[in-house]
């Protein structure tokens, strides 16, 4: 739970990663947001389009407060989270190609200031290299640019979590109930005061 953005996309078979992760640190100096760079560029090939090699490359961002911002792709050009492929490249033998090419960024502990300035990137960087690119923004600022509709969002989302920790307080689990069902059972519970109310969330 909580206001995130989710995004995927494939670089232009043309375009030199070098440019690519020099414009994106570069963003993340002027706004001082912490980095890394991993490998730099990519093989001469792949075996075929849908194949990747054991490697990452790219750069992910450390906005404040805020979840990773993954720039990083395997080398079929694909983003990909370099979190979630490690645990598909240890654990999983048929990884689930939504999970792993779909790199998710939750800010809404950063603020819509932060918030703003992610979207700004990805659009940023999305138009100028990407072949492919699709991204879902639960503060719908991607799709409206409008700072009013983020912040209300933000709201929103701020009270949906404060009323589940109350919940979690006030409600008591019962003895024969796991804990996984305690939690979901609070957050039904959230939802529909929230429905009843007229704040139906996500």
């Amino acid at each position: 739970m909580g206001l995130s953005i989710h995004y995927s996309g494939k670089l232009k078979e043309d375009i030199n990663l070098h440019d690519f992760i020099n414009d994106a640190k570069d963003f993340a100096k002027t706004h001082h947001w912490k980095h890394h760079t991993f490998n730099t560029e990519f093989p001469a090939q792949t075996d075929s389009k849908d194949d990747y090699r054991e490697e990452i490359y790219g750069i992910t961002m450390q906005p404040e407060g805020c979840e990773n911002v993954d720039l990083t792709f395997l080398s079929n050009r694909r983003l990909a989270s370099w979190a979630t492929f490690q645990f598909f490249s240890k654990y999983a033998d048929n990884p689930n190609e939504l999970a792993l090419y779909t790199i998710n960024v939750k800010t809404q502990f950063a603020g819509p200031k932060t918030h703003v300035l992610v979207v700004d990137i990805l659009r940023y960087l999305s138009k100028l290299y990407f072949a492919e690119f699709k991204l879902s923004d639960e503060g719908n600022y991607w799709e409206t640019a409008s700072l009013k509709t983020l912040q209300a969002r933000f709201k929103q989302y701020n009270q949906i979590q404060d009323n589940m920790e109350i919940g979690l307080m006030a409600t008591k689990q019962s003895p024969d109930e796991t804990l996984e069902d305690f939690i979901k059972r609070v957050a039904r519970d959230v939802h529909d005061r929230e429905k009843k109310n007229g704040n139906k969330g996500n």
